[in-house]
């Protein structure tokens, strides 16, 4: 009669009176192969294509992957997470993800519900015959005596105070930071961290414009300055001037009651009017009157007659007014302030 297997591991079970000068060699295949991969066991199922793979158990006792107490789970490139579904029986398992593609890995029977691993991360599961469930649902809470030190990847604290920063201390307990006063940042100091005060990003004196009647929380209106225009500089700053912005551009601004005299006109003649000129000229003398304010030619005849024509008087000599456009620019009033 040929021999039978275990339910979960497989082991062969020699049936009685068989294998007669074989047994030992089947005991051992059974100690050596099937019960030390189940307890020790480091198998190496790939999923060779980017889907689900199943491992199967058969009725003999040579290396089978899914005997192992650990599996190692390596792939091609996944594209989602994919299901690894192992033997529908009773076994333990730690099971590695460490598939490529960033993918996380199902670890289920055919009909249950499993549980997911992502990609470089271990559990230890259990198949309890008709699903795959944890193995570790709950820590226990940490006390003074049982902390677990920082070279373990603990805080080396029994407590930790509500929303404090931790700090790193070499291989000591953790440091805390308290959170302080309301608007505190963490500040380095450039060797520790603490909770200070956020600093003021406006220096205490500093002259800025605000386009309002008083100044800010924090700031002082300065009356130093009244009624002026701004001027941009590439030097010093300073202030200067004596007209208020308001008097300087004012309406209706005008030039009145003025009169041209001579010496503001320009250079010009005037002509003397029609051509006058006796028919018997060799009996007449011409000259020009230096004299008379008139500025007039003077002819003389043997009589010692004189002809005076001249232009009639022109111009009043009234005085005239000169008006400016409307200077009242739209303005907009700001005030200095300096930071206290």
């Amino acid at each position: 009669m040929a021999s039978n297997f275990s339910t979960n591991l497989k082991i062969e079970l020699i049936n009685q009176g068989e294998q007669a000068g074989q047994w030992g060699n089947t005991t051992n295949t059974n100690l050596g192969t099937a019960i030390e991969e189940a307890i020790v066991g480091y198998g190496n199922p790939n999923f060779t294509s980017d889907a689900d793979l199943t491992l199967t158990l058969t009725n003999a006792n040579s290396t089978q992957v899914a005997r192992n107490l650990v599996l190692n789970v390596t792939s091609v490139t996944l594209s989602a997470t994919r299901s690894l579904i192992v033997p529908n029986i009773e076994k333990p398992y730690v099971v590695q993800n460490n598939t490529t593609g960033g993918q996380s890995i199902l670890v289920k029977t055919s009909g249950g519900a499993g549980v997911t691993i992502p990609n470089g991360k271990s559990a230890i599961v259990y198949v309890d015959g008709t699903n795959v469930v944890s193995q570790i649902t709950h820590i226990p809470d940490l006390t003074l005596a049982t902390a677990l030190p920082v070279a373990s990847g603990g805080t080396g604290a029994a407590t930790l105070t509500a929303n404090n920063v931790l700090l790193g201390n070499g291989t000591s307990a953790v440091q805390e930071v308290a959170p302080g006063t309301s608007g505190n940042l963490l500040t380095s100091d450039g060797t520790t961290w603490t909770s200070a005060a956020a600093p003021d990003p406006v220096p205490s004196g500093t002259a800025m414009l605000f386009a309002q009647t008083a100044a800010p929380t924090g700031w002082t209106k300065s009356t130093a300055h009244d009624n002026k225009a701004l001027r941009v500089v590439s030097g010093t700053a300073s202030s200067g001037g004596s007209v208020d912005f308001t008097t300087a551009f004012a309406s209706g601004l005008s030039a009145g009651g003025t009169a041209l005299t001579t010496s503001q006109l320009p250079a010009h003649y005037h002509n003397s009017g029609p051509s006058f000129f006796p028919s018997d000229s060799a009996n007449f003398l011409y000259s020009y009157d230096t004299v008379s304010s008139t500025g007039r030619f003077v002819v003389t005849n043997s009589g010692s007659s004189t002809l005076s024509p001249r232009t009639s008087t022109v111009g009043s000599g009234s005085t005239h007014d000169h008006t400016l456009p409307s200077f009242e620019v739209s303005y907009v009033d700001v005030i200095i302030a300096t930071k206290d």
